[in-house]
């Protein structure tokens, strides 16, 4: 079943279900929407696809949409580069606290 959304501008017109694939940052966003749940049907999908809410997603970069945890597995140096940009040290201070979790839990 496809679930179109009707709302927003990014992603009008195109199914969760895509969106889910592409854009899976927005969706962990969206999911935590106090409105979505006048969507029903889109929130039982995010709740299912995204039941883990420790997973960050990156949102730029070469790694744009894929998992923190898929990244220390595939360049474990780029967690490190992220660690120690200043950039990222200075804006992203979620970024830090989700590697930081990462490295509690998994290394």
């Amino acid at each position: 079943m496809t679930n179109l959304i009707q709302f927003g501008k990014s992603h009008k017109n195109q199914s969760i279900e895509d969106v889910a694939e592409s854009d899976p940052s927005y969706c962990i966003w969206l999911r935590k929407q106090p409105w979505l749940s006048n969507h029903i049907e889109i929130k039982n999908f995010l709740d299912k696809k995204f039941q883990n809410d420790n997973e960050f997603y990156m949102r730029w970069g070469k790694y744009k949409n894929k998992n923190l945890k898929y990244i220390s597995s595939t360049d474990p140096k780029y967690i490190e580069y992220l660690k120690e940009n200043k950039f990222v040290r200075d804006s992203c201070p979620d970024i830090l606290e989700a590697i930081s979790v990462l490295e509690k839990t998994d290394f």
